[in-house]
């Protein structure tokens, strides 16, 4: 065989595989899209019907809302008919009683008795809104009015919730002559309310809002108050004698007359309140707040004050006799003739406040704080007080006497004239830089290097009864008598001598040893240190001196600089026509 037969061969045979694999492909071909088709429809069916069960799910729960919301709709609808056949019955019912005797249930006991039952029964039964209808409809019938004539239907016991006594209110704005009394109240709104000679006495109020309104004559003794809310108001002539009130607001109260005798306030405002003729005795206050209020004749007697704030506000005539105080804080306030006889105080704070004529007689105190304050003719007469701070504290003319006072400070304070006669245990008390002129020590438990490091002792009564003097800056001003020589000073002519005074034989004098010539002596006075400008602004050095004819004497005041900033001339001729 030809190698051209040969090469035709392979080729024929090469044609004949491609045509089978050709023919192999092919058949593949047709057969996926056979089975495509089908596949296709299957998940499109599947597709379709998840679809279908989606669309039927939110039908059938469609339909549930409606019927239940349908089914709701006629259970309020019921509900709507029945409370409003209860009510209607109600009404029928109470007006047969009403017409049967004359206007007044109460006239007959049976059908007082009757009256109570049906009417809190219903209560039960009725929502908060029908509740004010069956109020309202008592209230204009009169059987909750408390007169003379007319005793107001007892609804003790009764428990009433979200009440909106608006509508009861005449346009919505006055309440007059209504009594509730012993009733439990939740959510009760007041507001903007008139009301006057009403009684809410022995009731219990749970969140109550007061806000707006005014109520005078009123009486809400033996009362409960949880989260109540009177700011502002104005209240005239209000009882809450032996009243517990919890989380109660008065801030920016205008509250005349109103008692609170025996009763327990907690977490009360009365911040920027006015309280005119409050009484307050044997009340039981605690993290009660009356900062920057206004208190005119107020009666704290033999109360009890723990956690209270005055700071800021202004006291005229209030009275703390026999109280106890317990960190209470008078920081910046001012007090006028306010009294703490017999009352005690621990941890008070009195920072920079002012007291015009206080009245401390008898009381003990202890770490009460007087610092910065001002007070004026201060009565602390037989106080038993101790860890007392009177720090920088102005009270000129106090009255100590008989007192004790252990472990006190009154550094840098000006006491000038007060008195401290037949003081107990004032050997412990600090009177650093001080100002102690004209105090009266006499006999008073002190030692003597208690006023070494004062200000001022000039003319104060030791407790030996001796008169005390001050240092004076001056060395050697009153000429040593007990030596010739002129020491401390400066002599520009040594024609100077020291003699015994012609007006007195215990003092010297300067004179001149010759007449014929003169002379002259200068010393220089460091006021440096000598007392803190801070504490004492408007202090001056004060020169007291005995010359005669023919001699000056000339003042220069030298600065830091050693610069004369201020000169004076003084004579005997000088001092008689300027004084």
């Amino acid at each position: 065989m030809t190698s051209k037969e040969q090469d035709a061969r392979m080729d024929e045979s090469v044609l004949v595989n491609r045509q089978r694999n050709r023919l192999k492909l092919k058949d593949v071909l047709q057969f996926l899209s056979s089975l495509l088709l089908p596949l296709a429809l299957g998940v499109f069916t599947i597709v379709i019907t998840f679809q279908q069960q989606e669309a039927a799910k939110q039908q059938r729960e469609g339909d549930q809302r409606a019927a239940e919301l349908q089914r709701e709709q006629e259970r309020n609808l019921d509900e709507q008919r029945y409370q409003n056949e209860r009510f209607d019955t109600y009404i029928k019912e109470m007006g047969d009683l009403l017409e049967k005797h004359n206007g007044s249930i109460i006239s007959s006991e049976v059908a007082a008795t009757l009256g109570r039952v049906k009417t809190l029964n219903i209560f039960r039964q009725l929502d908060p809104q029908r509740t004010i209808g069956v109020i309202r409809f008592l209230y204009e019938a009169k059987q909750l009015t408390n007169t003379q004539e007319n005793h107001s239907l007892d609804l003790s016991t009764a428990n009433l919730l979200d009440i909106d006594f608006r509508d009861t209110a005449i346009n919505a704005k006055q309440l007059d002559k209504i009594s509730l009394k012993s009733i439990s109240l939740s959510n009760a709104t007041f507001v903007g309310i008139k009301m006057s000679h009403v009684n809410f006495s022995g009731n219990q109020f749970y969140v109550a809002n007061f806000s707006l309104g005014r109520i005078s004559d009123a009486d809400f003794s033996f009362t409960i108050f949880n989260n109540a809310n009177f700011s502002p108001i104005q209240l005239d002539n209000v009882n809450f004698l032996s009243t517990e009130l919890n989380s109660v607001n008065f801030s920016f109260g205008d509250i005349r007359s109103v008692y609170f005798e025996s009763s327990s306030l907690r977490s009360i405002n009365f911040s920027f309140a006015s309280l005119i003729n409050a009484r307050l005795p044997s009340a039981q206050l605690e993290q009660t707040n009356f900062s920057c209020a206004q208190l005119f004749n107020v009666s704290f007697v033999s109360a009890r004050l723990e956690n209270i704030d005055f700071s800021h506000a202004l006291l005229n005539n209030v009275d703390f006799s026999s109280a106890t105080l317990l960190n209470v804080n008078f920081s910046h306030t001012r007090l006028h003739n306010v009294r703490f006889p017999t009352a005690t105080l621990q941890k008070v704070n009195f920072l920079s406040a002012e007291l015009s004529y206080p009245n401390f007689e008898k009381a003990r105190l202890q770490n009460t704080s007087f610092s910065s304050a001002i007070l004026v003719s201060a009565n602390f007469q037989r106080t038993q007080a101790s860890f007392m701070n009177f720090g920088q504290t102005t009270a000129v003319a106090a009255l100590f006497d008989l007192a004790t006072l252990t472990s006190s400070n009154f550094s840098y304070s000006n006491i000038k004239l007060a008195s401290f006669s037949e003081v107990k245990e004032l050997n412990e008390t600090v009177f650093s830089g001080a100002n102690l002129y004209k105090v009266q020590f006499n006999d008073t438990e002190m030692i003597d290097t208690q006023l070494e490091s004062a200000l001022s002792i000039q003319d104060a009564v030791l407790p030996n009864e001796t008169l005390a003097h001050d240092e004076n800056l001056i060395k050697n001003g009153k000429a040593d008598c007990n030596t010739s020589l002129i020491s401390d000073w400066t002599l520009s002519n040594v024609n100077v001598t020291v003699i015994m005074s012609s007006t007195s034989k215990s003092n010297c004098q300067f004179t001149l040893q010759s007449l014929s010539s003169g002379a002259a002596m200068k010393q220089r006075v460091n006021l440096y240190g000598k007392w803190d400008s801070n504490s004492w602004p408007y202090s001056q050095a004060v020169l007291r001196t005995s010359m005669s004819i023919g001699i000056t004497m000339e003042l220069r005041g030298i600065n830091s600089n050693n610069l004369v900033v201020a000169r004076q001339s003084l004579s005997k001729f000088h001092y008689a026509c300027t004084n």
